[in-house]
């Protein structure tokens, strides 16, 4: 009969004998991962980690000292860290870490896992032929095969120019994480990189346009791009947004959405003109797709809706109540001055920066004007903007606009604006056609404002309609002040 005391005795030293030997395991592997930094000379692999990451970006890379190794996990610490495209600097990092797989380097191979760049300065280029300073040579098609399991970047600078435009670009203090990131020369896919991030920068100024606090995440997919959401500060306003790019069909599709909260008009004005003749906040929004893989495709197919609004604005450098009392004084008086580039002016701007609209109060005219409320809503069809309701009142007046702006043949369209009684009817008006450069009824040359090619061009309607019932000019959701 079997003694079941000596069988517990056994099993116990089994168990023992098992314990022992994992813990002699990690001890050896302990010891051997310890001393391992002092049997191999870790400078000895600058080399191969430059051949590494050049063959990875498919451009020259050239990294400093090595400053730190460390085994668990395995990873290098650099001085710097410069990457060069054809003698070219595109991105210079005042210190870098890397992390890579142990097992390969052992056999004599270099394999990046993460990738953390410290006050890196990125420099991207887009050549007058379109291409980019980080381009590969003519010979060579494509982007080189490469995979990152992460990708951080703390307190960085992005720079973008454009030398055909003459556009630039300037990101600062930027942390960004980009996880899962592949680049595929194999094609199969709607784009070459696939990846996952987040990325924030506290200052970003294009041309001369500043965003604050900007905040994203976007996703890079086989079959598209999403964005979203998007925070940021523009002009003192609040802002969130999200953009998608869906890249299935040979005519990529687009879509835009923003929300722009209690924005400062007098900035938009200062930020190109250097002089503010507005003052106060309004609300902005837009919703607009297009496709297309050129700007004139895009504007062609853009639809959606623009609207802008606000309330208890001042217009600096021009009493509109009185230009309006005095519109006999035909010499002197211009229907455009009283508003005609408030209502169109920021929308069409800020939909394509056709024209210089914040120069447009008459330099010959004094006073200021308050506008208690402002409405500014356009729809776009195939790149043409129209007035769906587009108004503002005065203490004592109201002004409405009618028309479109065809961003596409670049003209306005049947565009007229008009101070109104009671009834909505007009009692004085003034129109404007033709192109934005050369409208048909200016005799000055390139378009600079919105009003000096239309001074002159008043038609007064009122005595025509003295007496009969007259055609409703506008009806929309601005009532007549009191």
């Amino acid at each position: 009969m079997r003694n079941p005391g000596l069988g517990q005795i056994v099993e116990t030293v089994r168990k023992h004998r098992i314990l022992t030997l994992v813990c002699s395991i990690f001890l050896v592997v302990f010891i051997a991962l310890s001393v391992l930094p002092f049997i191999f000379n870790i400078s000895s692999f600058k080399p191969r980690i430059e051949r590494s990451l050049s063959s990875a970006l498919g451009m020259n890379v050239n990294i400093g000292e090595v400053e730190g190794f460390s085994l668990m996990p395995a990873g290098i610490s650099l001085g710097d860290l410069t990457i060069e495209n054809r003698g070219d600097p595109v991105v210079r990092a005042d210190r870098a870490e890397i992390d890579f797989e142990l097992l390969p380097l052992v056999r004599g191979s270099f394999h990046i896992r993460k990738l953390n760049l410290g006050n890196p300065e990125f420099k991207i280029i887009k050549k007058k032929n379109g291409k980019y300073n980080f381009g590969r040579d003519d010979k060579e098609k494509g982007l080189p095969s490469a995979s990152l399991r992460r990708l951080v970047m703390s307190d960085g600078i992005i720079h973008y120019s454009n030398e055909k435009s003459g556009s630039e670009m300037v990101a600062r203090h930027c942390d960004a994480v980009i996880d899962d990131l592949i680049v595929s020369a194999k094609g199969g896919s709607h784009t070459p990189i696939l990846l996952r991030a987040e990325c924030s920068c506290k200052e970003l100024e294009i041309n001369a346009v500043k965003v604050s606090d900007l905040e994203l995440r976007a996703e890079i997919g086989e079959k598209g791009i999403v964005i979203k959401p998007i925070k940021f500060t523009l002009f003192g306003g609040e802002g969130k947004g999200d953009i998608n790019f869906d890249l299935k069909s040979s005519s990529p599709d687009y879509r835009v959405k923003c929300d722009l909260s209690n924005f400062r008009i007098g900035d938009v004005f200062q930020a190109f003109s250097k002089k503010s003749t507005m003052e106060g906040e309004m609300d902005f929004s837009a919703d607009l797709s297009f496709s297309g893989r050129s700007g004139e495709a895009m504007k062609r197919t853009m639809d959606g809706e623009v609207r802008f609004r606000g309330q208890d604005l001042t217009i600096q450098g021009i009493d509109l109540d009185k230009y309006i009392e005095s519109y006999e004084d035909i010499d002197k008086f211009n229907l455009i001055d009283l508003g005609a580039f408030f209502l169109a002016g920021p929308a069409g701007s800020l939909l394509a920066m056709e024209y210089d609209f914040a120069a447009m109060a008459a330099e010959s005219v004094s006073g200021k004007s308050v506008i208690p409320k402002f409405i500014s809503e356009w729809e776009v069809q195939d790149g043409v903007a129209s007035a769906k309701d587009v108004a503002m009142t005065t203490q004592k007046n109201r002004i409405a606009l009618k028309g479109s702006i065809d961003f596409v043949e670049k003209k306005f369209k049947d565009m007229r604006i008009a101070a109104l009684d009671g009834a909505g009817c007009e009692k004085i008006s003034q129109e404007i056609s033709g192109s934005f450069r050369k409208p048909e009824i200016s005799k000055v040359g390139p378009l600079e404002t919105l009003v000096r090619p239309l001074t002159g061009l008043v038609k007064e309607t009122g005595e025509l309609l003295k007496g009969g019932r007259c055609k409703v000019f506008y009806d929309g959701s601005v009532q007549q002040p009191e």
